[in-house]
């Protein structure tokens, strides 16, 4: 039972821990754009980070509950119900938090690239020349001030890719799976919580039987006749 437990425990932890690196190794490290905003890459990894936290942990205590079931006759799951209330209530309002630390060092980023726009050339060349991109939103953001587009912009031919929008693709799909990663760790726990639900309301059930059987005992008819 134990070398079964723990090689389920290995193919799972396998699963969530190639998931998380999948997104993490190359947002960290697919672009020089991210190292331009050390702070929407840490806040992205602390997230991912925190949310593969919850899901060893819910993977551990279930496996643990059902290698320990047979031994304690189902009664553990008992002491999982408040466990995986306070894991939800925890679950929802860390990594809600934390999400909005990435949202918010985003945003942030995107208006220090649109105040360089206006403020810092020098910053601004500099960037387009180590990211390979041009303008805010491409070419266009200088023709709608009446710029002209610097020569750098063209790698031979005239580059479309505006900066922000370059920062944007490689952080919105991030904002969205960290969305959908929370939706998916709180529907696991909702369903592990009526899991173990069911599980104590069948042992109560089998409690209250035991109990108060039916005792439908058939009594003797007398026969009066003699």
């Amino acid at each position: 039972m134990g070398a079964s437990v723990v090689k389920k425990a290995s193919v799972v932890y396998g699963l969530v821990l190639a998931t998380v690196l999948r997104i993490i190794i190359p947002f960290r490290v697919g672009s020089n754009a991210l190292n331009e905003c050390t702070n929407c890459t840490a806040a992205v990894v602390t997230y991912f980070s925190a949310a593969s936290r919850v899901l060893f942990i819910l993977t551990t205590l279930f496996l643990l509950s059902i290698s320990l079931a047979d031994l304690t006759a189902d009664w553990i799951s008992v002491a999982y119900i408040p466990l995986l209330i306070y894991m939800m209530s925890w679950t929802y309002y860390s990594l809600f938090e934390q999400m909005k630390n990435v949202e918010e060092s985003y945003e942030g980023f995107m208006n220090e690239l649109a105040h360089y726009w206006w403020s810092n050339d020098t910053y601004w060349f500099n960037l387009e020349k180590k990211l390979q991109c041009c303008g805010l939103g491409g070419p266009r953001t200088y023709m709608e001030y009446l710029r002209k587009v610097p020569g750098h912009c063209y790698n031979p031919q005239l580059i479309t890719l505006g900066c922000g929008q370059m920062v944007h693709d490689l952080l919105d799909p991030m904002l969205r799976i960290g969305r959908l990663m929370r939706i998916i760790t709180l529907a696991i726990e909702l369903y592990l919580l009526y899991f173990y639900g069911v599980i104590v309301c069948k042992k109560l059930a089998s409690l209250i039987a035991e109990r108060h059987p039916n005792k439908n005992v058939s009594k003797p008819l007398l026969n009066k006749s003699r």
